[in-house]
């Protein structure tokens, strides 16, 4: 029990959150519990209240792999997330949904990636990330905003332009009356 009370909240924004179906290893009972992801930590809360977590796990050298069921049983069309170190394993996730499973996967895969620094079967994911990072492009609103942005600057040197454009005009205007008046 010691351990438990040592877990402290984590301080940060976790890159990824929500409530998660967790089991110990394969075939062990599912608890419902909502995990976040804080650094390179994966923190298991009872509830999104819980005040501390009741475990974590570091995720260096973690590895994530995706266990299905290939018997057509009730199970078959499920995916389960395994974390495993040393190919021992130290977690089992079953996600609600297929966006949920595919969220966590990815980011608990590129988390434990960035932490090994392993260039490994990362060619075809790279392309993977790639092409979802171009789904994920609302962000391309931004790079809208920026030509608008540059427009917004082009008219700020124009005033510059014109000034000797100006003087050119107040001195042939300038001119005109003098021609005027001779």
């Amino acid at each position: 029990n010691d351990k438990k009370e040592k877990l402290v909240a984590p301080i940060g924004e976790p890159i990824i959150s929500g409530p998660i179906q967790v089991s110990l290893a394969l075939g062990s009972e599912w608890k419902r519990r909502y995990l976040t992801l804080v650094a390179d930590n994966l923190y298991i809360w009872t509830s999104h209240r819980s005040k501390a977590p009741t475990a974590r796990l570091k995720l260096k050298g973690v590895v994530i792999d995706i266990f299905e069921y290939s018997e057509n049983s009730e199970e078959s069309q499920k995916k389960y997330l395994i974390l495993s170190k040393r190919s021992k394993t130290k977690l089992v996730l079953n996600a609600d949904s297929k966006a949920e499973f595919e969220g966590w996967y990815k980011t608990l895969k590129d988390t434990c990636r960035g932490l090994s620094g392993l260039k490994t079967d990362s060619e075809t994911e790279s392309e993977d990330k790639r092409s979802y990072e171009n789904v994920q492009i609302p962000l391309s609103s931004n790079r809208g905003r920026d030509p608008v942005k540059a427009t917004n600057k082009v008219p700020i040197p124009t005033p510059r332009n014109r000034t000797p454009s100006r003087d050119s005009a107040t001195n042939s205007s300038d001119n005109q009356p003098q021609s005027l008046e001779s």
